[in-house]
């Protein structure tokens, strides 16, 4: 990642850039015409191999593959068995329990980050680039590690002290994961029998063979692969471009296949997705992309072995993540470079080896070249071994003095290495034309329909910030949000605020261990904005409190192009009648139950002169059903104790006229039934949580029970024999 200091002419390139798209060279040079010509040409040169400036597509093309390289292709086939590919069927169908989810620390992180900036709301991706944590990418090293519970396999008794280990039979047998939709297997075939896997990936279909496309065999093979997993035509299916350095771009160099393309660039191409096409949310724990104009889900999909890693794209690299979000792997990738033991045993399913047998060796064990070989020869380590995993691996004979130099300068340059029996070796039914005996790699790869859901619930888009706002975010420990709103809207700043004419509001919300206040203050003029952050700042300052200033961003799907701004009244309403002094007593000083039942009285109201009593009256049955039988009890155990109470109705005449006339003409846009309770149930939500503020939840549901009573009563004429239960 690259800063960008603080100067005129960067200064002038960023607004230039954000109105135009692009820049020439001309233009640049035009800002800073007392400066040499090669001083100029120099600092556009850096700024392009910074990435602060990128070539446009045009010239990508035409210049980053940069035919370097030369495609060779192997005519000669080889072939296997029929019980190979069974062998890996039968592994797929039974050894489930052998491959699990694994964590992905960066999508955690910025799930944590992105709901505590942006809540249930979906942003737009360009808009990420105003929050530099996102954009240095320092929300992964801030905060505490998130906790996430990840499956570990239970293994047999006798595990550590084998040389060998079958674990078919052994584990209980279990088809893999529904959400595995592509393994591919990398094994070489062994002369004794079976094959000796090399590696396993998970969900990551075209890792293997993506950067060999260009060859058309390989290319309908990938196609193939396509049509057997995204299949859903409600979503859009769109190939991730990645534009990078000259070395990387040759991993990324691929055929397109898919018909839609996600580019960080301006294409004319009508198949192009471009950024701020796409805005990002979080649902149930995963992120979700959308299509701003079309409406639909979009799933990046990666076509090469790039690891994101590599990406400095921010928004390129967290498309290549919500790629991976369904990550697997296979359990000897996730215990074995993490335990401390020196031997891991040769690990088998049936007749696949998963894993050779394997030695760290730490550097710390060591002082001499004798000591390691004393200790190679005491622990029967093969006379062949091989160094190093992956592409990364030398076979050495560590009997000969040469290999055995070569073993002894790796030991002392790394804390740990691994060595691994090469089973492979001089075990390979293959040969040359020449008859030398060769080991080749095979990929076999197993697909199915990648089951993706289609989201169709309501997406709270942020359209843009309301420059014309302050937005306060205070953090309260739960016990002290009650004193705080109270210190907060002193007689001073009520006073203020009513003599300036400003409409403001505040609302609780929950955040892990504390309780975050959020006051808003809305459709200020400069001045207006001026005074009261110098107001705030000196308020807070004083109490010591924690706190940020932050963009604020209308919920205009949510309330309706034409209802937001009636919806904010109807908020600032509720927190004047709270905290301000304008209608005499303040709700915070109100007994619970009177306030209660003043809350439920409005709303029953409201209910009865909308003219939608039958119809609310199904809807309140639904949201009481999905309270618990438990709750219900509790509830209606507190309701029978405040009805031997006489409690009064508080709530002053003049607020409620007020809130209810704001009500209906909230209505007015919102003309069908479902739009209607839409815009009851919104409401009643956000009036809980101001009026209730420690008892959000508990009280939302008494009111949805005590409506459906008081209703069912006003219809039926016989509250009594109304079951909520």
């Amino acid at each position: 990642m690259v800063s960008i200091p603080k100067n005129r002419i960067f200064t002038i390139l960023i607004h230039y850039c954000s109105s135009k798209g692009e820049i020439t060279f001309s233009k640049f040079q035009s800002w800073l015409k007392e400066t040499n010509i090669e001083e100029i040409k120099d600092l556009w040169q850096q700024l392009i191999e910074l990435g602060i400036l990128s070539r446009e597509v045009k010239w990508l093309q035409n210049h980053l593959p940069a035919r370097k390289y030369v495609d060779i292709i192997l005519k000669d086939k080889l072939s296997l068995s029929p019980g190979i590919e069974q062998d890996l069927n039968s592994f797929i169908s039974s050894a489930g329990k052998l491959i699990s989810m694994v964590r992905n620390p960066y999508l955690e992180k910025l799930s944590r980050w992105f709901q505590e900036k942006f809540d249930d709301r979906f942003v737009p991706l360009p808009l990420l680039f105003e929050y530099s944590d996102f954009l240095n990418s320092n929300f992964i090293s801030s905060g505490d590690e998130v906790e996430t519970k990840q499956k570990s396999l239970s293994l047999p008794n006798d595990f550590w002290s084998t040389q060998e280990i079958d674990l078919k039979g052994k584990i209980e047998e279990s088809p893999v994961d529904d959400q595995l939709f592509d393994i591919g297997f990398v094994f070489k075939k062994l002369k004794s029998g079976g094959i000796l896997l090399d590696n396993l990936l998970c969900n990551r279909p075209f890792s293997y063979f993506g950067r060999f496309n260009r060859d058309p065999k390989i290319l309908e093979f990938e196609k193939e692969v396509k049509s057997k997993i995204y299949r859903s035509e409600e979503i859009i299916y769109a190939e991730l471009k990645v534009f990078e350095s000259q070395t990387i771009q040759s991993i990324c160099d691929t055929k397109q296949f898919f018909e839609f393309f996600i580019s960080p660039f301006s294409e004319k191409n009508p198949n192009s997705i471009k950024l701020d096409d796409l805005e990002l949310g979080v649902r149930n724990g995963k992120f979700l992309l959308f299509h701003r104009k079309l409406g639909r889900r979009v799933i990046p999909v990666v076509t090469h072995p790039l690891n994101g890693k590599e990406i400095s794209h921010p928004l390129i690299r967290l498309l290549w993540e919500i790629d991976h979000q369904q990550a697997f792997r296979l359990f000897t990738y996730q215990f074995a470079f993490n335990s401390e033991s020196s031997f891991v045993p040769e690990i088998r399913w049936g007749r696949i080896i998963l894993q050779a047998k394997k030695w760290n060796v730490f550097r710390g064990f060591f002082d001499t070249k004798a000591s390691l070989k004393s200790w190679m020869a005491e622990n029967r380590l093969p006379k062949i071994i091989l160094l190093g995993i992956y592409d990364r691996e030398l076979v050495l004979d560590w009997k000969r003095e040469t290999d055995m130099e070569i073993l002894w300068h790796e030991v002392r340059k790394h804390p740990r290495i691994t060595l691994s029996e090469p089973v492979w070796f001089n075990n390979s039914e293959f040969e040359s034309k020449s008859k030398q005996t060769i080991y080749p790699q095979f990929v076999v790869q197993i697909s199915r329909e990648r089951k993706d859901q289609i989201w169709d619930g309501f997406i709270n888009s942020i359209e843009y910030e309301d420059k014309d706002s302050l937005y306060l975010l205070v953090r309260v420990g739960a016990d002290e949000c009650l004193d705080f709103l109270d210190y907060f809207f002193s007689r001073a700043l009520t006073s203020l605020l009513v003599k300036k004419g400003i409409v403001w509001y505040y609302l609780v919300y929950p955040h892990e261990d504390i309780i975050q206040v959020r006051i808003r203050f809305l459709r200020l003029t400069s001045e207006e904005k001026k005074l009261l952050t110098s107001s705030i700042l000196e308020i807070l300052n004083q109490a010591s409190t924690d706190f940020e200033i932050r963009p604020y961003y209308p919920e205009i799907k949510k309330y309706g192009r034409e209802g937001y701004k009636i919806s904010e009244e109807l908020f600032h309403l509720e927190s004047e009648i709270m905290v301000g002094y304008s209608f005499g007593l303040r709700g915070l000083s109100i007994p619970f139950e009177e306030l209660a039942e003043a809350v439920a009285e409005l709303w029953f109201e409201v209910l009865k002169r909308s003219g939608t009593f039958s119809l609310s009256f199904s809807y309140l049955k639904e949201r009481v059903k999905q309270i618990s039988f438990q709750e219900k009890r509790s509830l209606n155990r507190k309701r029978d104790e405040k009805s031997e109470k006489t409690v009064q109705y508080w709530m002053p005449k003049s607020w409620k006229t007020q809130y209810i006339d704001l009500i209906f003409e909230q209505l007015k846009s919102n003309q069908t039934d479902d739009r209607k309770w839409w815009v009851f149930q919104n409401h009643i939500h956000m009036q809980v949580n101001r009026m209730f503020p420690l008892e959000r939840k508990k009280t939302e549901d008494w009111l949805y029970i005590e409506l459906y009573r008081r209703v069912g009563a006003a219809i039926f004429s016989r509250a009594k024999k109304i079951k909520v239960f």
